[in-house]
C-alpha cells in the first residue's frame, strides 16, 4: 500500500470555491495537557486533536472509540508524533513518526524512519495479529481503541489495541529527536470519540550524575591539584598525615561520598540498604517498622495458605515481619529505579540456612527474595519495598519474581510492557533494571520480542498464560 503523504491533506483543503482555506491553519495544532473529547475526520489529515508534549521518560495511554466511515483499511485513526506544532508545524519536515491504525507507518524530516516495505533504510517493523478480512467490518461497526506511545531519547515504542486486534513497534531514530516532541491524532473518514489520556513518566538519569556535573569535574577548585588545601606540600595533606593516609576509612574508595554507591541504615541499625546513587532522583530516608500483633499489616499476614508441606502445617507459623519503605525529603514514598541490596540482621532463631525472606505483594501473592545469609545478615536484592517476612517454612511463591512484573513493583501493568520494550531496544537503564526471570514470559529461557507480544496480550486480557 502506498504511503499517503501529508501533501494529500494539504491539497484537500483547497476547495473549488471563492474561499480558499490557508493550509497552515489546517495543519496547526496547539499544546494541551491531555487529549479528550471527540473528533470527526474527513479527508486525510484534515482535522486533528490538539497535541500533548512527549519528552524522554514519558509514556501516554490514549483510549477512544474509532468508527470508520470509509471502505479501506487505512480509513481509520492516525497517530502522529511531530517536532513542532502551531505555526511552526508546516509539513512533513516537522514530523517524526506517523502510524496508521492499519499497521502502517513512516517518519519525516525529524527522523530517519521509513515505511515497512522500503528496500533499505531504518524500516518500521510491526507486530500484529490482525485478520484483515474481519478487521475492516469491525472498524466500520465501531471499535474501542487503546494506544500507548512512550519515548526514551531517540527511541519510540508504540502499541495499539483495537478490540481484539493488536499492533506493536519499537524504533530508534538515527537522527537526534527534538527535546520536545508532540503527539496528536487525526485520520481519514473516521469518527474518533471519547478520548481519555493517562500519562506516566519514568525516571531520567539526573544531570548531577553526569560527568558535566561541576562537583564531579576536574575543574572543581575543591578537587583540583592546585587547591592549596589539596597539594602535597600542605602538611595537613601529606601522605605521612595519619588522617590522610590511604588506610583512613573516610578516604578509601569505599567511602560512599567518594563512590557511586550509598548506604542508609534504619534507626535501630537492623536493616541496611545499599544502592547506586542514580537509583533515586533525590536523597532518600529509610523507614522500617518491626510489625507486632497489634499492627493491622501484621494481622493480614496469613502464611498457612502458602505452606507446601500440607501434611504437617503448624497451628502457628513463626515469622518476623517488617514494613520497609523509602521516602524522599517531602516524606513521599519512592521506589528505586533499579535493584538495590537489602540487609536484615537475622532475628534470633533465624540465623541458619533454612531461613527465607518473602515479599508480600499487593495482590496477596508472595515473592521469594532468594536471600543469602552473610555475616549475620539476610541479604537480597529488590526494586520494590513493601512488607517482608522472615520464616523457615517452605512456601509457594515466585522464585524472586512474578512473571511479567519486570520492574518488580508487585504489579503487572503497562509500565512493565514499556520497560520490556526498552530492554529489547538495549537501553542501558532497562538492561540494568529489568528482572530477567520475570521478563521470560514465554518460559523458553530467552527474552525476545515474543515475550513482549505475550505480555501485551496478557495486559489486553487475551487468553494467554505468563511463564509458559
Amino acid at each position: 500500500m502506498k504511503k499517503r503523504f501529508l501533501a494529500l491533506g494539504m491539497a484537500a483543503v483547497t476547495v473549488m470555491s471563492s474561499v480558499v482555506i490557508n493550509p497552515l491553519t489546517i495543519l496547526a495544532v496547539d499544546a494541551t495537557n491531555e487529549i479528550c473529547g471527540d473528533l470527526k475526520v474527513t479527508t486525510f489529515f484534515n482535522e486533528k486533536t490538539n497535541a500533548v508534549e512527549l519528552k524522554t521518560g514519558d509514556s501516554y495511554i490514549f483510549k477512544f472509540h474509532n468508527k470508520s466511515n470509509g471502505t479501506a483499511n487505512y480509513e481509520n485513526y492516525v497517530m502522529a508524533v511531530t517536532g513542532a506544532i502551531g505555526d511552526d508545524y508546516v509539513n512533513g519536515e516537522q514530523e517524526v513518526l506517523i502510524i496508521r491504525a492499519d499497521n502502517w507507518g513512516w517518519g519525516g524530516g525529524m527522523s530517519d524512519f521509513v515505511v515497512p516495505d522500503a528496500k533499505e533504510g531504518n524500516k518500521l517493523i510491526f507486530e500484529t495479529n490482525v485478520n484483515w478480512e474481519t478487521w475492516l467490518p469491525a472498524t466500520q461497526a465501531g471499535i474501542d481503541c487503546e494506544v500507548t506511545i512512550s519515548r526514551d531519547e531517540n527511541t519510540l515504542s508504540y502499541n495499539g489495541k483495537m478490540g481484539d486486534y493488536f499492533f506493536s513497534t519499537t524504533a530508534t531514530s538515527g537522527k537526534k529527536l527534538p527535546e520536545s516532541c508532540y503527539v496528536f491524532f487525526t485520520g481519514q473518514n473516521c469518527d474518533l470519540t471519547g478520548f481519555t489520556t493517562e500519562k506516566h513518566t519514568v525516571k531520567v538519569p539526573d544531570s548531577e550524575e553526569t560527568p558535566t556535573d561541576p562537583e564531579q569535574t576536574p575543574t572543581d577548585p575543591e578537587q583540583t591539584p592546585t587547591d592549596p588545601e589539596q597539594t602535597p606540600t600542605d602538611p595537613e595533606q601529606t601522605p605521612t598525615d595519619p588522617e590522610q593516609t590511604p588506610t583512613d576509612p573516610e578516604q578509601t574508595p569505599t567511602d560512599p561520598e567518594q563512590t557511586a554507591t550509598d548506604v542508609i541504615t534504619s534507626e535501630d541499625g537492623s536493616i541496611k540498604v545499599e544502592y547506586d546513587k542514580n537509583r533515586f532522583e533525590d536523597e532518600v530516608k529509610l523507614i522500617t517498622k518491626l510489625l507486632g500483633d497489634e499492627d493491622e499489616d501484621y494481622k493480614k499476614i496469613n502464611l498457612k495458605d502458602f505452606v507446601k508441606n500440607t501434611e504437617n502445617i503448624p497451628e502457628d507459623i513463626p515469622f518476623v515481619a517488617y514494613n520497609i519503605s523509602l521516602v524522599d525529603m517531602k516524606e513521599q514514598i519512592v521506589q528505586p529505579n533499579g535493584k538495590v541490596t537489602v540487609k536484615i540482621v537475622c532475628p534470633e532463631g533465624y540465623d541458619d540456612a533454612l531461613s527465607k525472606v518473602y515479599r508480600i505483594n499487593s495482590n496477596g501473592s508472595l515473592t521469594n527474595m532468594l536471600a543469602d545469609l552473610k555475616d549475620g545478615y539476610l541479604t537480597f536484592e529488590t526494586n520494590h519495598f513493601s512488607t517482608y517476612v522472615i520464616t523457615k517454612e517452605d512456601l509457594f511463591a515466585g522464585a524472586g519474581f512474578v512473571y511479567g512484573d519486570v520492574n518488580g513493583d508487585g504489579e503487572v501493568d503497562v509500565k512493565d510492557a514499556v520497560l520490556l520494550k526498552k530492554y529489547l531496544a538495549e537501553f542501558e537503564d532497562a538492561v540494568n533494571s529489568l528482572d530477567k526471570g520475570a521478563g521470560d514470559v514465554t518460559g523458553d529461557g530467552d527474552i525476545t520480542s515474543t515475550d513482549a507480544v505475550r505480555l501485551l496480550k496478557a495486559l489486553a486480557e487475551y487468553d494467554v498464560e505468563l511463564g509458559r
